[in-house]
């Protein structure tokens, strides 16, 4: 009896491991470089989102032309629809203690198109991707 029992708990502790596996869509890891106009973007943000649902975001800081979205954190495979942000180094960003709504000039350097993503698209494939982008 006291097998059976120790069988029977021993089975159930293994249906619960089993079941506590990863959960959730394989995720890739994503890097490149990012260039306006030939030069590399100093900073700025690089945003993947899922085109059709837009379920899968994932988004990083551009450093000296260079982004990396690590597998732990990537992107499933799938279509992206991509934008970039390259704010203007002459103009600074607004101080943390400015009022909310306080009018600021605009610090975009890349085109309106780039920005929203309309024009950007990315393939993610299962493994490692390099995904660079060269904006005119």
């Amino acid at each position: 009896m006291r097998k059976k029992c120790s069988m029977a708990i021993l089975a159930v502790a293994l249906a619960i491991v089993a079941g506590c596996g990863p959960s959730g869509p394989v995720r890739n890891a994503v890097s490149g470089t990012v260039k306006f106009k030939g030069e590399s973007i100093k900073y700025g943000s690089i945003n993947f989102r899922s085109e059709g649902d837009g379920k899968h975001v994932g988004s990083c800081d551009i450093k000296e032309g260079k982004y990396e979205i690590s597998k732990e954190v990537g992107l499933p495979s799938g279509k992206y629809q991509v934008a970039i942000t390259y704010p203007d180094p002459k103009i600074p960003a607004p101080r943390a203690d400015e009022p909310p709504g306080v009018a600021t000039q605009n610090r975009e350097m890349l085109p309106k198109k780039y920005v929203d993503g309309s024009e950007l698209k990315a393939e993610i494939k299962d493994g490692t991707n390099d995904v660079s982008f060269d904006l005119k």
